[in-house]
């Protein structure tokens, strides 16, 4: 997969973990994440010049995702009994 492919590919992940995770927390997270998002596809597109600028943004975008997965998952196993 090329560099290309696989940052958008990333971010369009990003982009529906966004949507997920405000059904759960009511827009708390949603303006951080929507311009954090932002700032990917500004930084990507306008700024970095080098396959490895792109690699370590790639990178730093996955872990991202990676993290908003776990919160997706852990906000959808909440249950909670008393409220």
């Amino acid at each position: 997969m090329n560099l290309d492919n696989k940052f958008y590919k990333l971010l369009n992940e990003y982009d529906e973990l966004k949507d997920k995770i405000m059904d759960h927390t009511n827009d708390q997270l949603h303006d951080g994440m929507y311009w954090d998002i932002q700032g990917y596809v500004e930084t990507y597109e306008y700024e970095l010049e080098t396959d490895e600028e792109r690699v370590n943004e790639i990178e730093t975008l996955h872990k991202q995702v990676k993290a908003c997965r776990m919160l997706l998952k852990g906000l959808e196993s909440l249950n909670y009994i008393y409220c």
